[in-house]
């Protein structure tokens, strides 16, 4: 077993390489984005405050306070936003490498700018370094030797299906029928993605564990744990993907996680009474992390791929990515707001639209696992195409020939 690791490990060099490059240059970055702004709450809102005061004379007004941490967090979403429609014509432009080293760019150009910002006194320049952060994330050659007949089969079965076909366009693909349904699960996916509640938990990890009546002291401690479980879920989400199936996993995890939600409802509620609540809260989150990660997070990813054909792809990425930096910037604004108005029951609004993505999903959604792309086609066509077209048969009387419309 150890050997045939270490084959795979040699043969497929290339791509394991090529995901190391990508990871610390793509993805890692902006993980570190999205998660080391909750740490930094308290120390943001300190110096806002002292700048205020030096600027002004007075303390900066709570609402005002709120406002501006609400602007630091979502303003990622927003240069995210603006990144994402622009992706399109760079990299056709560009290309992908000259692109990638381009966001590395930005990216040293925002934490210059975040690094600075207190010698400058100064936390304009945080915003503009979020900003910045977010306009910033051949086949033998990346599968290595062996025998890859059944994924070059699928190919070549989908090539020779949309050979007469060009690439749609954003619009093109908005306006198709055959397309309308795999639409409408992709905006499912990506809007739960983004009400689900987890963004706000990841955004304001010390705002909620603070609201969970854990001590200040213990939240950065507290905080690992979650990331720990965000790993692990990960990890599992891996190992069932393949077996479950995306559908499962989707519908299930949105099910359980709306669950979670009404139970952390709950000890919130409850925490004045029990000296001992809080901890349960704090289990909750780290099972909804794991939730998400296992079900939601790694299925949605994948079904996104697999519903669109190659000629269709590029343009729901498009769009998939412009839902998805929206929902950031309007939960990084909106969340702190909603807590001040509904307290311990802020979680009951993702807790109702979990419920209704679980209930969609389940209906709506054909199942992918181990089908190729012309079969989960034809899966959709029934929802895209519920009349059935016209068959015409040809019946022989006396010589006459008479169509019958079936």
């Amino acid at each position: 077993m150890a050997a045939a690791f270490l084959w795979d490990l040699i043969q497929y060099q290339r791509l394991l390489l090529m995901m190391l490059v990508l990871g610390i240059g793509g993805s890692l970055q902006l993980g570190f984005q999205g998660s080391m702004i909750p740490f930094t709450s308290l120390h943001v809102k300190t110096f806002i405050n002292d700048t205020w005061l030096e600027r002004s004379g007075h303390p900066v007004h709570p609402e005002t306070l709120t406002l501006l941490w609400s602007l630091i967090v979502s303003i990622f979403g927003l240069g995210g936003l603006l990144g994402s429609m622009a992706s399109g014509h760079l990299t056709a432009k560009y290309g992908k490498k000259r692109c990638l080293l381009g966001n590395n760019v930005l990216m040293l150009a925002s934490a210059f700018l975040v690094g600075f910002s207190k010698v400058a006194k100064s936390f304009e320049l945080i915003l503009a370094g979020r900003f910045l952060c977010g306009i910033s994330t051949a086949m033998k050659t990346l599968w290595g030797e062996g025998s890859h007949q059944a994924e070059l089969e699928d190919l070549r079965k989908e090539q020779a299906a949309i050979q007469s076909s060009r690439s749609k366009s954003v619009l093109e693909l908005l306006k198709e029928p055959s397309l309308r349904w795999q639409l409408y699960v992709l905006v499912l996916l990506v809007v739960s993605g983004q009400l689900s509640g987890i963004q706000a938990i990841y955004f304001y990890m010390f705002e909620v564990l603070h609201t969970a009546g854990l001590d200040n002291n213990e939240i950065p401690y507290l905080s690992l744990g979650v990331s720990l479980s965000e790993l692990f879920s990960a990890l599992l989400c891996s190992f069932l993907i393949e077996r479950a199936g995306r559908r499962v996993l989707l519908w299930g995890g949105y099910g359980l996680m709306a669950t979670v939600l009404a139970a952390i409802t709950l000890t919130f509620s409850l925490q004045p009474w029990f000296s001992w609540m809080p901890y349960c809260s704090l289990t909750l989150i780290f099972c909804l992390v794991i939730f998400f990660g296992m079900g939601p997070a790694g299925a949605t990813a994948s079904v996104r791929m697999e519903i669109f054909d190659q000629s269709s792809r590029s343009s729901a990425f498009v769009i998939s990515s412009v839902l998805n930096w929206v929902g950031v910037f309007v939960i990084g604004m909106a969340f702190p707001f909603i807590v001040e108005s509904l307290r311990q029951f802020s979680f009951l609004v993702f807790m109702g639209v979990l419920y209704m993505a679980g209930f969609l999903t389940y209906f709506f959604l054909p199942e992918t696992k181990e089908k190729s792309i012309l079969e989960i086609r034809e899966e959709f066509d029934k929802l895209n195409f519920k009349k059935k077209p016209l068959v015409l048969e040809t019946s022989h009387i006396e010589g006459r020939t008479f169509c019958t419309k079936l």
